[in-house]
């Protein structure tokens, strides 16, 4: 089960843009570090950032010395980004039509955005790009199980070599969200958020390996 995509994208909202270091997601870099830290890249590794904003964690990467790319289909918020980091790669693009040749990066990341996207799409465009043994790095809502989980990335490609449940980390998200923001109107309307506790949301830290044969 996803949450349904709306045509307002939330994550231009100025109230998220004035969270802590643009950070829209749980976890903040803490996450990615750990994403990182598991995966083993190599210090040159090149990394793209799917759905990356304003490139916060693009340019906490490029910081540490990957050679980094990150993309968002939102104009606004890859403007805004450039500004914030001049020096960092941002192109304006879906995750699902990325403009990029085959075997093109080490690793693909994904916080926080894969559940808003065409899930299969991305999946597919993802693998397509990776290099041999590339690695997939992601953390976001999920609605299925671990067993699910690994099976929908098997049957795309990658084979499951790190899975963490999260979910205090997400509860403690949206506590922040709602003191900075005095309510969750900035990501979701009423309707949405109401199916989504029903649905008793978990979010996870995943990094998978493309399969090779």
């Amino acid at each position: 089960m996803l949450v349904e995509a709306v045509d307002v994208n939330p994550y231009e909202n100025e109230q998220l843009l004035n969270m802590p270091d643009g950070i829209l997601r749980p976890g903040g870099f803490e996450l990615t570090k750990r994403l990182v830290r598991h995966a083993k890249l190599m210090s040159d590794a090149r990394i793209l950032d799917i759905g990356c904003g304003l490139g916060s964690s693009a340019a906490f990467l490029a910081r540490v010395g990957f050679d980094v790319v990150g993309i968002d289909k939102s104009r606004s918020l890859i403007g805004q980004g450039r500004k914030r980091f001049p020096k960092l790669c941002l192109i304006e693009s879906s995750a699902e039509k990325m403009p990029f040749e085959d075997d093109s990066f080490d690793a693909a990341l994904i916080e926080c955005s894969l559940s808003m996207m065409d899930v299969d799409v991305v999946l597919k465009n993802i693998m397509r790009i990776l290099r041999p043994h590339g690695q997939l790095l992601m953390s976001d809502v999920f609605f299925r199980t671990e067993d699910e989980f690994r099976f929908l990335l098997r049957r795309h490609g990658f084979e499951l070599v790190l899975f963490e449940d999260k979910t205090i980390v997400f509860e403690e998200f949206v506590a922040q969200l709602i003191m900075s923001t005095g309510s969750l109107d900035t990501l979701f309307d009423c309707g949405q958020w109401m199916e989504i506790k029903k649905a008793k949301p978990r979010y996870c830290l995943a990094v998978a390996r493309k399969r090779i044969g």
